[in-house]
């Protein structure tokens, strides 16, 4: 299971345009992009693979 540590380094962020709207006095608010959810996919792959092998070995 060897890993090159490069390839962790990679992150993904998804966003979503939020539609600005109008505040208290009637202004208009910018439209922007607002993070939804920021995630670390081949790390999070990575240490899927050792709690399944960790648990494997438990159960043998």
């Amino acid at each position: 299971m060897a890993v090159n540590a490069g390839e962790l380094r990679h992150r993904v962020t998804i966003q979503v345009y939020a539609k600005g709207g109008r505040d208290g006095d009637g202004y208009e608010l910018p439209s922007e992009w607002i993070e939804y959810k920021k995630s670390m996919p081949k790390l999070h792959r990575y240490l899927l693979k050792i709690c399944l092998a960790h648990k494997l070995q438990i159960l043998k």
